[in-house]
């Protein structure tokens, strides 16, 4: 079977068109969950065609972010020119410029602390309830690249990188997009790229940032 909407008065545009579509699926999912698969959708396919600017926005501002933090980053050598190597970081024993980072690479060298992983692995000798094991990692101190960078105040972006990741996953392999997931993408990349554009005016251009040489 195939389904299309109809030009009118409340549906004129391709965004109103792919929200009835999806609409549509979600009745069909609900009511026949063990006889009815959706096999393409152009409703999906307008979503992901709507939420990719977004996504091309924030790695380009998130990668600016990154190359004008570590342009201020003062070498431990001491040495403060800078150079490509200025902008290299060490990923699974291999030193790697910012452009050779994946999402996945990104998140666990600039958001994570891995003593924190440490500090919880020493616990698994130990049986706890969820409740204890919440206020044992909450007393672990977290030391991060991107806190260095921007502070504790920007952490919009930390607390919802893994979700941005899903987000461009699925955008770019073209996974099959709700509406209600397009307005949630849409919407948490809206914020994280207006924060990206208060971290480079505010902090880095002004120099307010622990990484400065």
């Amino acid at each position: 079977y195939s389904f299309e909407c109809i030009e009118s008065d409340n549906c004129s545009n391709d965004k109103s068109k792919a929200q009835m579509l999806d609409e549509l699926t979600k009745r069909l999912n609900d009511n026949y969950p063990d006889m009815f698969q959706l096999i393409g959708s152009e409703s999906s396919q307008f979503f992901c065609k709507e939420i990719y600017p977004y996504i091309v926005d924030f790695e380009t501002k998130l990668r600016a972010v990154l190359y004008i933090a570590c342009a201020l980053f003062e070498n431990k050598s001491g040495n403060l020119s800078i150079n490509k190597q200025s902008f290299l970081y060490k990923v699974d024993k291999k030193d790697k410029s910012i452009e050779e980072l994946d999402f996945g690479q990104i998140y666990e060298c600039f958001f994570t602390d891995k003593n924190i992983q440490a500090q919880i692995n020493s616990l698994n000798s130990r049986r706890m309830s969820k409740d204890d094991w919440k206020k044992k990692i909450a007393e672990f101190e977290e030391s991060t690249i991107w806190h260095n960078m921007v502070g504790a105040k920007y952490d919009f972006i930390e607390k919802h990188f893994l979700e941005i990741i899903e987000f461009r996953n699925d955008v770019m392999h073209n996974h099959l997009i709700s509406f209600a997931q397009y307005e949630k993408a849409t919407d948490t990349l809206t914020k994280a790229n207006q924060e990206l554009d208060r971290i480079i005016t505010d902090i880095l251009l002004v120099n307010k940032s622990q990484y400065l040489n």
